[in-house]
C-alpha cells in the first residue's frame, strides 16, 4: 500500500483525519437478502455473476430518515459492476444510530467494479451516533473507491467513532477522496473527524483538497 498526498495544501485544520487501519466502521448490508433495512432509496444487485451497474441520482428530493443501522440513500453490489451515487440538489437528514446519509458498498469478492460517490449540491446532515454523512467502501475484490465533493454541505451533529466522510478498501484498488471549492464539511459531535480514508489491502490512498471548508467543534 502506498500513500499519496496529491495536493500541497494539507494545512492544519484542513486534513482532519487520515487513518491507515482497518475496521474504522463496520460495513452495512443495505440489502440483506432482498429485504432492505428501511432506507429512503436503496438499490441492490445481489447476484454474484451480475456485471450490471448501479446508478442512483435522486435529483431535488428531501429525505428525513430515522431508522438505525440503515442508509438514507444506499447502493450495494455483490457482482462485478459499478456502484455510483450522485447528489446534485435536495436534502437528507438522518436521525438513527449508524444511519448514514449516502452509503455505497461493493461486496463482490472476485469480480471488479468501482464504488463512486459524487456530491455537487444539496445537503446531508446526520444526527445519530456513528452516522457518516457519506461512506463509500469495498470489502474485498478488485476496484477503486472514489468520493468527489465539489459542492453542497455535509454535517455530523452527534459524536461516536469516525468522521463525516469515509472512503474504505479491504481489497485491491485505490481509495481517493477529493474536495474542491464549493463543498463544506462540519462536525460538531465529540471526537468526530472530518475526512477519513482507510486501506487495509493493496493500492494507493489519496486525499486531495483544493478548496472548500472543514470545521470541527466537538
Amino acid at each position: 500500500m502506498s500513500l499519496r498526498a496529491p495536493v500541497a495544501a494539507l494545512a492544519p485544520g484542513l486534513l482532519l483525519a487520515l487513518a491507515l487501519y482497518a475496521g474504522e466502521a463496520a460495513a452495512q448490508n443495505v440489502c440483506r437478502g432482498g429485504a432492505h433495512t428501511g432506507g429512503g432509496i436503496i438499490a441492490c444487485i445481489e447476484g454474484a455473476g451480475s456485471s450490471a451497474n448501479i446508478l442512483v441520482n435522486p435529483g431535488k428530493l428531501g429525505i428525513d430518515h430515522a431508522t438505525a443501522n440503515a442508509a438514507a440513500i444506499g447502493g450495494s453490489h455483490s457482482g462485478s459492476g459499478d456502484v455510483e451515487l450522485r447528489m446534485t440538489a435536495g436534502s437528507v437528514v438522518t436521525r438513527g444510530t449508524a444511519g448514514h446519509g449516502l452509503y455505497a458498498r461493493h461486496a463482490g469478492a472476485t469480480g471488479g467494479g468501482a464504488v463512486v460517490i459524487g456530491m455537487s449540491g444539496g445537503s446531508v446532515e446526520t444526527r445519530g451516533a456513528n452516522a457518516y454523512a457519506i461512506q463509500g467502501r469495498r470489502s474485498s475484490g478488485t476496484g477503486n473507491v472514489r468520493i468527489d465533493l465539489t459542492g453542497g454541505s455535509l454535517s455530523r451533529r452527534t459524536g461516536g467513532t469516525g468522521g463525516v466522510v469515509l472512503g474504505a478498501h479491504g481489497g485491491t484498488g485505490n481509495v481517493t477522496v477529493a474536495m474542491t471549492a464549493g463543498a463544506t464539511l462540519e462536525a460538531t459531535g465529540a471526537g468526530v473527524g472530518g475526512l477519513i480514508a482507510v486501506h487495509s489491502g493493496t493500492g494507493d490512498l489519496a486525499i486531495g483538497l483544493t478548496g472548500g471548508s472543514i470545521a470541527t467543534t466537538g
